[in-house]
């Protein structure tokens, strides 16, 4: 049950006082010096009366307040598919992503220029992706540091801006990666949309290698998957780089342990076809239709509660012309 003008209630207050006004009338239509002779059933009669008139009185009232205060109650079978979700990507920036070693076609590419790419696709739709409209996306560039911020919205003109924008460092100590720092900026900006689904999207070479020096208090990785992991954030974690390529198992089992913390997944693209298609598999994973609590239809309760004090006040007027009548 919901009322929709809930405020009209306060007139509640108002029947006591009618009803005590009501039985202060009086019900003599003239003066008569000894009713005695009438009979005793006239003045029990005339006292009942009195009772259910103003009964009836207050609660045609009390059904005229309660219209106006528009109770209705949602329609189960109009309830609204959403698939709203709320999605940042994480793009590392830092020098090794500037690496081409991304096999696409007859050509190697760089693995940022390969992310950007897809993200872009990603976000607008062609003929591999659907396109994201419905959803909140933001996204976040970072290196050393954080360098670039895009909150999650429903506009894309500034995540592609941002996007285009990303460029690998390729001046130590600036060029190193941040993941954990990262991963805390976008928990912190998912924590603060509507969406109940929220998705970090890890896009690196996986490497968590920020100097101490530049970055005293950089978090770990796992580290910021546990805060993830606590407010119910799921990361999809995206290892970019090819086979050939010498990397330590700890950098890959690093992203591999944050998407498992959180419910996520963890992948590898070792070319552009494979950056693509775990991308495509990504935007696969959440388009789950999520069931909202919005109801497209309502019931509304006061034409009932009109009817109702319709058919008291016709039946109040009845008893009060033939059952309650007064002589004049």
């Amino acid at each position: 049950m919901h009322l929709a003008s809930p405020y009209f209630l306060i007139l509640l207050l108002a029947l006591p006082v009618l009803a005590w006004w009501w039985l202060r009338q009086p019900r003599a239509a003239f003066r008569y010096p000894a009713t005695a002779a009438l009979g005793p059933k006239v003045s029990r009669s005339s006292r009942w009366a009195k009772v259910i008139s103003v009964t009836l009185r207050l609660v045609i009232m009390g059904l005229l307040i309660l219209g106006l205060a528009g109770p209705r109650w949602p329609d189960l079978s109009s309830r609204l598919p959403a698939r709203s979700v709320a999605l940042v990507f994480l793009l590392d920036v830092s020098g090794s992503m500037a690496e081409e070693d991304l096999p696409d076609l007859d050509r190697r590419r760089s693995r940022l220029s390969v992310a950007k790419d897809v993200l872009r696709r990603f976000v607008l739709g062609d003929g591999e992706f659907e396109g994201r409209p419905e959803d909140l996306l933001g996204l976040v560039t970072f290196a050393a540091r954080v360098e670039q911020i895009c909150p999650p919205s429903l506009g894309r003109k500034a995540l592609l801006r941002t996007l285009d924008e990303a460029e690998p460092l390729g001046v130590p100590p600036d060029s190193a990666t941040n993941l954990g720092d990262a991963m805390l900026m976008g928990v912190h900006l998912l924590r603060r949309t509507e969406p109940r689904e929220k998705v970090l999207v890890v896009l690196s070479d996986g490497e968590h290698n920020v100097p101490a020096d530049v970055v005293p208090d950089a978090l770990k990785p796992r580290q910021a998957a546990r805060l993830a992991q606590a407010l119910g954030i799921r990361v999809h974690a995206v290892f970019v780089g090819s086979d050939a390529e010498t990397t330590t198992v700890e950098a890959e089992e690093s992203l591999q342990d944050v998407a498992r913390f959180t419910g996520g997944q963890a992948f590898r693209a070792v070319d552009a076809d494979a950056f693509r298609e775990v991308c495509r598999r990504i935007d696969r994973l959440e388009r789950t239709p999520i069931e909202t609590t919005q109801f497209l239809r309502w019931h509304e309760g006061y034409p009932w509660l009109g009817a109702l004090a319709a058919v008291l006040l016709i039946t109040l007027l009845v008893m009060e012309t033939y059952w309650f009548r007064r002589l004049p």
